[in-house]
């Protein structure tokens, strides 16, 4: 059998040169990559590209437990329902666009609470220097509007979130405030 080069090493099979085999000769050129440069190796057909999910703690249970119903991987699953919901484009634009209209009527009222909230400062340090505020009741109205607004936001919010219609929130007493 004749020796043949190993390219991996860049040494004939056998003794090395190092061993006291035969040395290379010539101009032929090391097939050992110079230390300063990377080899080039043969890269694989490019991958399909990712997509990152974030999911709470009930949601990637609920999604699980859809998997292992349907026999698939979580990755399988969320991408079969997934690309089924967006078949469905209706059904996913309505969610979509409930979302974004309770998102908007929180993203207001905490806008109108905060400058609420400016203005009762306001009311309370002329009350307190003996002033006349004439505008304290509307104020007050405007604040408690503002809060049953945000309420009823965050109510449809977690009827999307928790169809099953548990409130984990505490009722109010006859005072507006929290039981």
């Amino acid at each position: 059998m004749a020796e043949t080069e190993d390219r991996r090493q860049g040494a004939p099979v056998g003794q090395g040169a190092a061993e006291g085999g035969p040395h290379q000769s010539g101009n032929r050129r090391s097939t050992a990559p110079s230390p300063g440069k990377p080899r080039p190796r043969p890269r694989k057909p490019r991958q399909r590209p990712a997509v990152s999910v974030r999911l709470s703690d009930s949601e990637r249970s609920l999604a699980e437990a859809g998997a292992r119903a349907a026999n698939l991987t979580l990755a399988g699953f969320l991408a079969q329902s997934g690309l089924a919901a967006a078949r469905d484009l209706t059904g996913v634009t309505a969610a979509i666009a409930d979302n974004r209209h309770v998102l908007q009527e929180l993203f207001a009222a905490r806008r109108a609470l905060t400058q609420y909230g400016n203005l009762l400062n306001q009311a309370v340090a002329a009350l307190n220097s003996d002033a006349d505020v004439p505008h304290l009741k509307d104020l007050i109205g405007r604040v408690s509007h503002t809060r049953d607004r945000t309420d009823e936001a965050v109510r449809r919010f977690i009827a999307l979130i928790d169809p099953s219609g548990s409130d984990p929130r505490p009722t109010r007493n006859q005072y507006g405030e929290a039981a």
